[in-house]
């Protein structure tokens, strides 16, 4: 479902949802999803940001070193 619009919305970064007492924040990666169950204290975006920037800083470490030619 999380497709369905990408062609014309873009694709999904993530997605929050927020009930009583905690907020759940799902990140769709490739053909998996991560899944963060959070208390409801402090500034959200902050948070989801920095999950983000943490997830791309891992993926570097998947790459393989491009070799250099001098």
């Amino acid at each position: 479902m999380s497709q369905d619009y990408d062609h014309d919305l873009g694709k999904v970064k993530y997605s929050i949802t927020e009930r009583e007492n905690h907020r759940i924040i799902t990140i769709p990666q490739d053909s998996d999803t991560l899944i963060f169950v959070m208390d409801k204290k402090g500034e959200l975006l902050p948070k989801v940001n920095g999950l983000l920037d943490a997830i791309r800083h891992v993926r570097t470490w998947n790459k393989p070193e491009k070799s250099v030619m001098i």
